[in-house]
């Protein structure tokens, strides 16, 4: 059973009037209207994802063989 609930959302391009779900381990759903595919976030935008942690420093080059005589 889906745990959640369902509401109406108008399109801001088309006005028209739909329903949709909001699930409740998802509060901000991107809902994508049914009759013109415009996208958009009826309850705001959803709070930023935390930046990813900066990448490893490369390993420095090796250092060239010694010329031999």
């Amino acid at each position: 059973m889906v745990k959640g609930t369902r509401e109406f959302l108008t399109c801001p391009t088309c006005k028209k009037r739909f329903t949709y779900w909001i699930l409740e381990s998802n509060p901000h759903p991107k809902v994508k209207c049914y009759y013109c595919a415009t996208e958009s976030f009826p309850k705001g935008e959803p709070p930023a994802a935390p930046a990813p942690a900066p990448a490893a420093a490369p390993p420095a080059p090796a250092a060239p063989p010694a010329p031999s005589a």
